[in-house]
């Protein structure tokens, strides 16, 4: 695809008109299991939810199978292609200047335009951390949304931020989280903002290079829970995205 057939997401951005999760699945990836992206993301969609994936670009276009299938999910307009970076290098956007920031979100956005035929909206940095310059860039090239540390929420002049409430990994303690902790921590973030947003990764269900039965049953739980919250199940542009 080229950028001038690349689909655009004109819309205007306002707070979610009611209770809203949002679901992110980060690092996806071409050394991420695809059997296990896909099973993720079939669980959401099947329950009729809005799920938004963060794809890491760099060198993406060497697994072509899951190009494929991410081509072929993105018609589902429950289905965001958000992008996590660039490579993924430690804490990659944490100290960038403009310019810095604005060379690196360009190069993975011009890669997923061309696999994917339309301009990501939703950004999402590795690590959860970005320096104020990151955030300035990514406002003038085009992104609408944007979605880091827990601590982060604002819509206002045009850009949302809305970073994770609740995760199934805390890296910093390497500690799993179990579907009632999740789920309470979801709840709190709802009364207190009206959006909670859940952060997972695929390794998150992995133990030694193969799914963990036991803690991708925890998954389905949060997945099974989410219907007593009271809250739409959306994904980053169908939250804050009025399209015209």
């Amino acid at each position: 695809y080229s950028l001038e057939d690349a689909k655009t997401y004109s819309c205007t951005v306002e707070s979610p008109r009611n209770r809203t999760i949002i679901l992110r699945i980060d690092d996806i990836a071409r050394w991420n299991d695809l059997f296990l992206m896909k099973n993720m993301v079939n669980e959401i969609v099947n329950r009729g939810y809005g799920v938004s994936l963060g794809l890491i670009p760099h060198k993406l276009e060497e697994d072509y199978d899951l190009i494929r299938w991410l081509q072929k999910i993105k018609e589902n307009s429950n289905v965001e292609l958000s992008q996590h970076g660039y490579d993924h290098s430690n804490q990659e956007f944490v100290s960038l200047n403009y310019d810095e920031a604005t060379k690196t979100i360009n190069l993975g956005k011009y890669i997923m335009i061309r696999l994917f035929g339309e301009i990501p909206i939703n950004f999402i940095p590795p690590y959860n951390v970005e320096s104020q310059e990151t955030i300035n860039a990514l406002k003038d090239s085009g992104f609408k949304t944007f979605s880091g540390d827990h601590s982060e929420y604002s819509v206002k002049d045009g850009f949302a931020a809305a970073g994770f409430t609740s995760t199934t990994y805390i890296y910093s303690e390497n500690r799993f989280v179990y579907s009632n902790e999740v789920l309470e921590n979801c709840k709190n973030s709802l009364d207190k903002n009206g959006v909670c947003v859940i952060m997972f990764h695929p390794q998150d269900f992995t133990s030694d290079g193969k799914i963990d039965s036991e803690e991708y049953a925890e998954f389905i739980k949060v997945l099974n829970g989410l219907k007593d919250l009271d809250a739409q199940v959306v994904n980053f542009r169908q939250a804050f995205c009025r399209e015209y």
